[in-house]
Formats: structure tokens, sequence, C-alpha cells
């Protein structure tokens, strides 16, 4: 027999424990970080009147389109835009036009996408490497002050956690100037107000990160 005193008090210390472990599986349910990437952070329409609004009224769109190749039109789709994006961000600022040629090719074959489509996409970055925006680019990363696909994070105020991927940002006189590139397409299918907000919190992240103003860019392509 045992006494009942050392009854009660392993049944108190079995009910503490009880107690403790409910409180420590409800305390595990909630997450210690919540995750989002850019694209899903503009994409839901509850964000729209942030704090970040202000910085995504002021992101301009600039058109780096150009005439079309050819009187068909070029390649479209998001396999079409995988690849000119996949271009970019390998390609040298100072390419020539062969190797441009052979990047646009073998990226293609990785992708899965035509000939043609590889050619059409080697003629859109060379048409863009050629304007005077990604000129100013190029004379940031002659002096180490320019980055291409570079990854970000912002911690927003909720406390979520955004992360994505820059295309371009390069500083000029004190400023950094950060790019987005985007098709036609990509454009009319997402709407630009989606898109002026994902600039706008790269351009929030990346004046976070540096302690330098910012400007935002959409280069439509």
């Amino acid at each position: 027999d045992v006494a009942r005193n050392v009854v009660a008090d392993g049944r108190s210390r079995y009910d503490r424990w009880m107690l403790a472990r409910a409180d420590a599986r409800e305390a595990a349910i909630k997450p210690s970080i919540v995750v989002e990437t850019v694209r899903e952070w503009a994409a839901n329409e509850r964000n729209a009147a942030s704090d970040v609004e202000g910085r995504s009224a002021a992101v301009a769109v600039v058109d780096l389109a150009g005439p079309e190749p050819s009187p068909d039109g070029r390649p479209g789709g998001a396999a079409f835009g995988a690849l000119v994006h996949a271009v970019l961000a390998q390609a040298p600022f100072d390419v020539e036009h062969v190797a441009l040629a052979e990047l646009a090719a073998r990226e293609a074959r990785l992708l899965g996408v035509t000939p043609a489509a590889a050619l059409a996409a080697s003629h859109v970055v060379e048409r863009l490497f050629g304007s005077e925006l990604l000129a100013r680019a190029r004379a940031a990363d002659r002096h180490g002050r320019c980055r291409r696909e570079t990854p970000v994070t912002l911690t927003r105020p909720d406390g979520t956690l955004v992360e994505g991927v820059v295309d371009l940002a390069f500083e000029e006189e004190g400023r950094w100037i950060v790019v987005d590139y985007k098709t036609d397409r990509e454009l009319a299918a997402d709407g630009e107000e989606r898109y002026r907000r994902q600039v706008a919190l790269y351009v929030a992240a990346i004046a976070a990160a540096t302690g330098s103003p910012a400007t935002g860019l959409i280069a439509r392509i």
C-alpha cells in the first residue's frame, strides 16, 4: 500500500506534465516564421493598401520592347519568358552577338523550346542591352555597383518574411535603380498594378538593406 499523500503528489505532477505538454503542442502549431514570395504577396489584394502603396505609385513602366523582330510577332508564353530571363541572367553586358545566340540556343534546349524562340530571345536581349537604361547599368557594373538576379528578403510589419529575386539593381549617384523585366503578355495577364506592388517591395527591401534611397522601374521587353 502507498500513502495517500504520495499518490496525490504523483497525480499532481502528472497533471502538471499533461498541461505543459498540451501548452507545448498548442504553441508548436503556430509557425515561428511566416514566409511568402514577393509574387504571392503582390498577388494578394489585401496588401493593395499596404505601406508600400506610395512606392508602388512611383514605379514607372519604361518601354524597351522596340519593334517586333518579324511581321508575325515573336513567341510568347511562360516558356519564352523563362528563356528570356535565363539569357538576361547569364549574358555579360558586353556579350558578342554569336556568344549571345549560342547562350540562347543552349537555354532553349534546356527549356524545350524551339530554335525560333531562341533566336527571338537573343534579339530581345541584344536590343535590351543596347538601351540607355542598360548602358547606365553597365557603367555601374564597371565600378562594382550593379547586382543581377539577386535574392532579397524583407520583414513586413506583421512579421511576415517576404522573399524574391531582383532582376537588376544598380547604384547611380547614391540612389539604387531597381529594374524588373516584364513582357507585354506578362503585363496583360497579371496587370501593371500587381507588378508595381512587387517592384515596390523590392525597392523597400533594397533601401532597407543599403540605407540608400531607391527607385523602381518595370522594363517592358
